[in-house]
């Protein structure tokens, strides 16, 4: 809240109280102060009648049914009505712009109004359980989930189509002096004139809609897509007891799945004009955001481009996947089995996000270079100076950061699996496994944005997820030791057990997406909205010293892209370039229980979990430029040791 007697200028009267949030302090300390969207409003309601039924007739067991899930959602937009600012380092320091009362942007949301989504999902399904010999089992399926896509109640909504933005109605950008779209882009504000092309007044107030499409109006579907109803899901899989005694068992299956898009991605593009606006205006004074401390133009209520969008490609089908597997069970002795395998999947149509409001490849290299170093920290653009008015070079003029949610990408894993499982033998239960796989994605996670928006294949690699081997084992062994004596030395020390897990596994790449760039330049110059990496000369030696993990002497900036760097100025470095550090760990219990009476005991335990403290390095420095690049940053937790019991009665 606002101490008494301060007050803030804002762009709009939107009745928030709060003190702006601070979204960048900027280097060296690359921190935030923000509220963000709280307090925040959220409720949401799903059922699902169903109908289940089962039949069996001679050798086949039949199964089908039918569903429908409604989930609904009541749920308040994400912003800052109250302001956001950054500080990004113009003065060399972040709490000193802030200090000076200059900011790097400021941006406000008008309005978080509550919305209201609908979810629908009818789905049936049939399966037969077929018993073709006295050896061998089908199991045939079939499933079927309609899957349209998530609308709002009252079409509130709206959905920035590329193909529908005009270049006849790209707008006129306020001067500095003159009248509007008479200047070039230096002697702009930044601002757009609200009574030129592109604008729609809606509710009294101007908004820039070139290209946007509203939910329900002219063809648009409520949902914002063209609902994708091609989801039909077929499954097989086998059973064969090879030599018909139960000993050895080959079995195997395949089917496909689709993946519901439950919302996250309509809930973003609900953000967008003219039911939300989130202008952003840049260097601006601290004290008053309507006034640039670059040109000294000021405006009561200026129309700065809506910043932050998301919007959805028009081509959204649903993800989907393929999952296969084939093993072989064998019973090597009495309650030992054995088992091999071999799982995959393969996945496509993965949800990404990835900006689309970049300057377009074709921007001449001075604007590049102006805008990737404008303080010359390369070493490559001496006198440099920065854009007045970034958003001039931008693709789609009259508006910020656009983030495109879109079903583009793919991935695959694939993995061997072995192990070997005793039940009590000797005393002993257990089980030991070890898995070989390789996980290839461009993105690991739902809705990850793309390092580089021009070649999604730049993020083509061993995903975040994948785990080259894995070795783990559990085990549950009664102590032989006067197991069966009578004496009172055997009810203290006969009867106990131990029990453990042991987990080893090899190290993921660092940073989900590899090593990151911390050189206080931009090397492609295109407005920002990507990610680079550094360039690499050879695979990093591996050297798993806490100070050194990895051989740092082959990673380096970058060539910018104005001073002949290919790859329009991005690294080469893969993202699996470098390994994180593996673990191993072993957490162990000895327990026993004292009988008191027939129906009353005392159990007593003791635990350790990483028993024998060995250190687990975990974070690992990713970005280069960064002094902690290739040095282990945190460690997995220490050695935890406890002592517990309880009555059983």
């Amino acid at each position: 809240m606002l101490p008494s007697g301060w007050s803030v200028s804002k762009f709009f009267n939107n009745g928030s109280k709060s003190l702006p949030g601070i979204t960048a302090f900027g280097a060296p300390y690359n921190t935030s102060e923000d509220m963000g969207s709280a307090p925040w409003h959220n409720a949401a309601q799903d059922y699902e009648p169903k109908v289940d039924i089962s039949w069996t007739h001679g050798v086949h067991a039949l199964k089908f049914g039918f569903s429908y899930n409604r989930y609904t959602k009541n749920q308040q937009l994400f912003g800052d009505p109250e302001g956001s600012l950054s500080f990004n380092n113009l003065s060399g320091d972040g709490m000193m712009d802030m200090l000076m009362g200059i900011a790097a942007s400021y941006s406000e949301f008008q309005a978080l109004p509550i919305r209201h989504y609908v979810n629908q999902t009818p789905s049936f399904y049939a399966n037969d359980n077929w018993h073709v010999t006295r050896n061998l089992s089908l199991q045939l399926g079939f499933r079927y989930d309609a899957l349209p896509h998530a609308w709002e109640r009252s079409n509130d909504v709206s959905n920035f189509n590329p193909a529908a933005y005009s270049a006849s109605a790209m707008p006129a950008w306020v001067c500095k002096s003159g009248p509007p779209g008479s200047c070039p882009p230096s002697a702009t504000t930044g601002a757009l004139d609200s009574t030129g092309p592109g604008f729609t007044t809606v509710n009294s107030t101007p908004f820039y809609l070139n290209g946007m499409q509203l939910a329900g109006q002219n063809g648009t579907p409520r949902g914002l897509v063209k609902n994708d109803y091609f989801t039909w899901q077929p499954r097989i899989g086998f059973s064969w007891d090879v030599r018909g005694n139960g000993t050895s068992v080959l079995r195997g299956g395949g089917g496909t799945f689709y993946e519901r898009m439950q919302g996250n991605d309509i809930y973003n593009a609900a953000t967008s004009p003219p039911f939300a606006y989130n202008p952003k205006a840049s260097n601006v004074y601290l004290s008053d955001p309507h006034t640039s401390w670059v040109t000294g133009s000021s405006a009561a209520l200026p129309f700065f481009p809506a910043d932050g969008l998301f919007n959805m490609a028009q081509y959204y089908p649903a993800p989907a996947v393929a999952q296969y597997s084939l093993g072989y069970q064998q019973q090597i002795a009495p309650s030992v089995i054995w088992v091999v395998q071999y799982v995959g999947n393969t996945a496509w149509n993965q949800n990404i996000e990835r900006r689309i409001n970049n300057f377009p490849l074709s921007t001449p290299m001075s604007v590049r270079m102006n805008a990737g170093d404008p303080s010359n920290k390369s070493g490559t653009n001496l006198g440099g100076s920065s854009l007045s008015n970034p958003n001039f070079y931008r693709t789609f003029q009259g508006f910020g950061a656009i983030n495109q949610e879109e079903n583009t990408t793919n991935g695959n894993y694939n993995g061997f699996q072995t192990g070997i499982r005793a039940q009590n033998k000797h005393g002993l239960t257990g089980e030991f496994d070890y898995t070989w796989s390789h996980e290839i994605d461009i993105t690991s996670y739902d809705l990850n944005q793309v390092s580089n928006p021009f070649n999604l294949k730049y993020d083509k690699g061993s995903g975040a997820l994948d785990r080259r081997h894995i070795v783990s084992a559990n085990y549950v062994y009664a102590l032989p030791f006067l197991l069966h004596n009578q004496s009172v030395a055997g009810s203290l020390l006969g009867g106990w057990q131990i029990a453990g897990v042991v987990a080893a596994e090899s190290g993921v790449i660092i940073n989900n997406q590899g090593p990151g760039l911390s050189v206080g330049y931009d090397p492609i110059g295109l407005g920002g909205d990507y990610t680079n990496r550094p360039d690499v000369s050879a695979r990093p030696k591996a050297i798993k010293n806490p100070k050194q993990w990895f051989d740092t002497s082959v990673f380096s900036a970058p060539t910018p892209a104005w001073a002949g760097g290919a790859n329009n100025g991005f690294g080469n470095a893969s993202k699996d370039i470098a390994l994180g550090p593996g673990r191993v760990n072993f957490d162990t219990s000895l327990y026993k229980t004292f009988k008191i009476r027939e129906n009353v005991g005392f159990e007593f335990r003791a635990e350790s979990f990483n028993t024998f403290n060995h250190t687990e390095f975990n974070g690992i420095g990713a970005n280069f430029g960064d002094s902690k690049f290739g040095q282990a940053t945190s460690t997995w937790d220490p050695r935890v040791l406890q002592l517990g019991g309880k009555f059983n009665f």
